[in-house]
């Protein structure tokens, strides 16, 4: 008779874990006061202007400029910083793809650079060896809200007069190395994608450190207009990437409950890191010293098959799924092997190799909303992996 649940046998969890979005009467009467209002677009109403306020006092930033999209976000902050056609842009090959399109369509030339196994974050030796004298950016992204080295990525920088902005899409409320993400970089983007942590359906933010580039960050959000020029004044190539003031409203809401949600993950990730560990061929990714928060937006284990008879990571991911624990396969490419990719591709391609086993063989996701659950909860994860090993024959 199977004891795995793949096989048959009774799975180690019925009960479903925290699902994803979280709202209550606060995103209810929010959308009420905005539409009953009549003002919905961020021109005429206060919501975004609000939320801006209020997000960049959350991340001790000195300004935030509220756009559609964490990929908008960052097409802004590319031309902000000067980014042209045949500049360099260094970004990891363990990111989605939103880091590098923007760039690409500004006429940039991504260079890869690979991350460190112990926390899948950049590489900062990497980085050095990619330099060039066409370098312009480096793109510093605090995957799954881990804060990256930014005291190493900056020293570089600032050494080679290269511009750094952060990708922080993932990294709301995250801090280390004595700053809150949005704090290392004069320009830093957030995401409020159906997914993340913080969430309106869409949306995204820009964090602005440096006053001269404000207006500009503003203009290019508006069409290219001016605050103290005509409204039919254009002054750059630029888009309409406005937020809503539904958008803004939903939020305000969201945010209020962050500090609350962000601690009760904390606790999870921190359970879980303890109990996986006890378990030969599970490594939890490392939560390093310098570190005061992580969003906790994936929580990440590293998987070895030597450890489970040679069966893959999918199918370990497979076997794991049917015992009711909803783990994923994370990118199972790296980013520059992703087919929208490798016709841009300027040389030979790049063979950065945590970055190709996190993809194919170690790196298993697990999303943020069952860290709000309970330890009790969660202990059906440890429980149905252990589950697995000790039947591993069965697979």
């Amino acid at each position: 008779m199977s004891i795995l649940a793949i096989n048959g046998g009774d799975p180690v969890r019925t009960k479903k874990f925290s699902g994803w979005p979280i709202w209550d009467k606060s995103e209810e009467e929010a959308l009420l006061r905005v539409l009953r209002s009549g003002k919905w677009g961020c021109l005429h109403g206060s919501e975004v202007i609000e939320f801006e306020r209020e997000f960049a006092d959350f991340q001790n930033v000195k300004n935030a400029v509220a756009v559609t999209s964490g990929d908008s976000g960052l097409r802004i902050s590319y031309k902000a910083v000067g980014l042209k056609p045949g500049d360099e842009v260094i970004i990891p090959g363990y990111t989605f793809i939103a880091t590098a399109i923007p760039a690409i369509d500004q006429g940039a030339t991504i260079k890869f650079v690979d991350v460190l196994p112990e926390t899948l974050n950049v590489d900062p030796d990497s980085i050095e060896q990619q330099i060039t004298d066409k370098t312009r950016l480096i793109v510093a992204v605090h995957f799954a809200g881990l804060p990256a080295r930014m005291t190493e990525i900056n020293e570089i920088a600032e050494k080679h007069g290269i511009a750094v902005v952060e990708d922080a899409a993932q990294a709301w409320g995250s801090s280390g190395y004595g700053k809150k993400t949005g704090n290392f970089a004069p320009l830093a983007v957030f995401s409020f994608q159906s997914s993340k942590n913080i969430t309106a359906g869409e949306g995204g933010i820009v964090t602005v450190n440096d006053e001269k580039i404000l207006e500009d960050v503003r203009s290019l959000r508006n069409n290219g207009r001016r605050q103290d020029a005509e409204w039919y004044e254009h002054y750059g190539m630029a888009g309409n990437y406005r937020m809503t003031e539904f958008q803004g409203a939903i939020l305000r809401a969201q945010l209020k409950r962050y500090p609350g949600q962000l601690e009760r993950r904390e606790k999870a990730a921190e359970f879980l890191r303890n109990e996986l560990a006890k378990i030969e061929g599970i490594v939890p990714l490392e939560r390093p010293d310098d570190v005061d928060a992580s969003s906790n937006h994936i929580f990440i284990f590293r998987y070895n098959k030597e450890h489970f008879g040679g069966i893959s990571k999918f199918r370990f991911i497979e076997a794991l799924n049917k015992e009711g624990i909803p783990v994923l396969t994370g990118y199972v490419l790296p980013l520059y092997k992703q087919p929208a990719l490798k016709s841009t591709m300027k040389g030979d391609i790049p063979h950065l190799p945590v970055t190709e086993r996190a993809c194919s063989e170690e790196a298993v996701w697990l999303r943020h909303s069952p860290l709000l659950d309970s330890e009790e909860d969660l202990a059906d994860i440890p429980k149905a992996i252990q589950k697995i090993q000790d039947n591993i024959k069965e697979l």
